[in-house]
């Protein structure tokens, strides 16, 4: 009796307290049979319809049986029975979708085999006539245009270089083994172009310096000859110290009605004389003339000739022991 009461009061363990451990259901372990693991055999495509049509139908049936619990007032609350209906729906939309994508990409692979079929059979077409073409306009290549197809500083001069060739080709003309080569022609030059003086008018002082001079024009008090100002283009000392004037090309006031101008403001103090294409004189030696001709004679013809005045013409006889010469000065016909 005592020793029941001890092992009454007896401290047990903890172990022997705790409640059984609930069993929980555990992976389940592959198999060892060669023959369970091998790969699922690809299902048809009846088959995957028909799967997909039954998937369809039992969500459906799912969805009906959900909609009339929850329209259901008694209905309170979510119970182990509609949890479970909400797993399965999640279970079919995946299935059904896996296999919608799966069709999806067979139609795919399929339509693209057929469009590479298409353009394969395009392309060799293409290439054939290709090949055709190239055999047909093969030409030789020459050294010189191989070099310039790789080389990109020759491919500037290879059209030019294929022109001359060309050209050279054709005045070659074999004659009895001998080549006939035809002469280079060099392009014509163009006549070089005389330059062009521009109209001038130049101040001559005597007894004065270049700086009286140009005060004298260009800083008087009275301002007579500032309205000719626009007229001047460049004013510079020539080499026998004199004021050259030199005037803008193309303008409408003449070098002879400015010389008029600067003649009537100095008053002869200066010498003022106009250089232009008009003014402007030329020297004529003409030779082999009869001795029997005078100055006279040739003024006049020169008059005659040039359309001028006999008095603007200033000649000289000069006699050699060579020939006879006869030399004039007139000026030039514009």
């Amino acid at each position: 009796m005592e020793e029941d009461e001890n092992l009454a009061f007896m401290k047990g363990s903890k172990l022997a307290r705790s409640p059984a451990a609930a069993s929980a259901p555990g992976a389940e372990l592959q198999s060892m049979d060669p023959d369970a693991r091998e790969t699922p055999k690809r299902k048809s495509k009846a088959c995957q319809e028909a799967t997909c049509l039954e998937n369809l139908q039992e969500l459906g049936n799912i969805l009906d049986e959900v909609h009339s619990r929850m329209m259901d007032k008694n209905t309170r609350h979510i119970n182990m029975a509609t949890r479970n209906m909400f797993v399965r729906m999640k279970e079919l939309h995946t299935s059904i979708n896996e296999a919608s994508q799966a069709s999806a990409a067979g139609r795919s692979a399929r339509q693209e085999g057929l469009d590479a079929a298409v353009l394969c059979s395009k392309c060799s077409q293409s290439t054939k006539s290709m090949s055709m073409d190239k055999e047909q306009q093969t030409t030789t290549v020459w050294k010189k245009d191989a070099a310039a197809q790789t080389e990109p500083w020759r491919r500037l001069s290879q059209p030019l270089a294929a022109k001359r060739r060309q050209r050279n080709q054709e005045a070659e003309i074999p004659v009895s083994g001998w080549r006939v080569v035809a002469k280079k022609t060099r392009a014509a030059k163009k006549p070089a172009r005389k330059p062009h003086r521009p109209d001038a008018v130049v101040v001559d002082a005597k007894g004065k310096t270049y700086s009286e001079v140009l005060a004298l024009v260009t800083r008087r008090e009275d301002g007579q000859l500032q309205d000719l100002s626009t007229s001047v283009n460049k004013v510079r000392r020539t080499a026998n110290g004199n004021l050259l004037l030199e005037l803008n090309r193309g303008d409408k006031e003449s070098a002879t009605r400015i010389k008029e101008s600067f003649e009537s403001v100095l008053n002869g103090v200066a010498e003022v004389r106009a250089l232009s294409e008009d003014t402007r004189t030329r020297v004529l030696a003409i030779s082999d003339l009869d001795p029997l001709v005078t100055t006279e004679d040739l003024v006049k013809a020169l008059a005659e000739q040039f359309a001028i005045e006999p008095d603007s013409v200033n000649g000289e006889a000069e006699r050699t022991e060579a020939i006879n010469r006869e030399a004039g000065s007139a000026p030039s016909r514009s």
